[in-house]
């Protein structure tokens, strides 16, 4: 009396590409852009070139293991984003849309060889409907000289990032590279140091909660993330 259904449709699974309920009637599929889908990864290209002053660190990051089976960048692919001199350096690469990795070399006195530090993660999606979407601020790991290193990534980018408010002297300067997936989502990789030392040097008059804001500031985060000040 009534055809058998699609033995894709009564495991949950539809041949013809639409989601299904349980009863297996098929529901709309959901349209979404390729580029707000997490599980698709596309090739990324930095925007722009670093300076023949910087390549020095692409010499140094030759051998640089980023670990957990990540995978050594290209010189092609590395973002140099601050190298102020004397052995130490601020980088980033993407080995896809996906992931992005950013690492900071900084010489010791213990060892001729640079030391390093690494951190690599997933990128989020552009949010649906084409809006921005930011991953951090995040604390690198990096504490010198010049205090602690923080990271962020925008998907979705569309202009410069910005820090706003904060303890001057004590945040920045912020230093940002920008690059290109193949699916023309565009990331601004943000980067800068927090402290001035390894120590903070202790309470400020006029302290605020010091933001990272996208190019409109629309989209605003703590540039300190889970940071905890210290008090008196």
């Amino acid at each position: 009396k009534y055809p058998p259904r699609p033995l894709a449709t009564i495991h949950g699974l539809d041949s013809r590409s639409a989601e299904t309920t349980t009863t297996g009637y098929r529901t709309p599929r959901r349209k979404q852009s390729p580029a707000a889908d997490p599980a698709r990864r596309y090739p990324v290209t930095p925007v722009g070139s670093n300076p023949p002053q910087d390549h020095w660190v692409l010499d140094q990051m030759r051998s640089l293991d980023p670990g957990n089976g990540n995978p050594r960048p290209r010189p092609a692919d590395v973002m140099v984003l601050d190298a102020p001199g004397g052995g130490y350096a601020d980088f980033a690469w993407m080995p896809d849309s996906g992931s992005v990795c950013v690492a900071s070399i900084y010489p010791t006195a213990k060892d001729p060889a640079p030391s390093s530090t690494v951190m690599c993660t997933a990128v989020p999606a552009m949010a649906r409907g084409g809006g921005q979407n930011m991953f951090g601020p995040r604390n690198v790991g990096g504490d010198d000289q010049r205090g602690l290193d923080w990271f962020a990534i925008v998907a979705g980018s569309n202009g410069p990032l910005t820090l706003k408010d904060g303890i001057p002297g004590h945040l920045g300067p912020l230093h940002q590279r920008t690059a290109k997936a193949a699916n023309g989502v565009v990331y601004t990789i943000a980067e800068y140091y927090f402290g001035g030392g390894p120590v903070f040097p202790g309470p400020v008059v006029g302290f605020s909660e010091p933001q990272l804001c996208t190019a409109s500031g629309s989209l605003c985060r703590n540039a300190l993330g889970t940071y905890t000040y210290p008090g008196p």
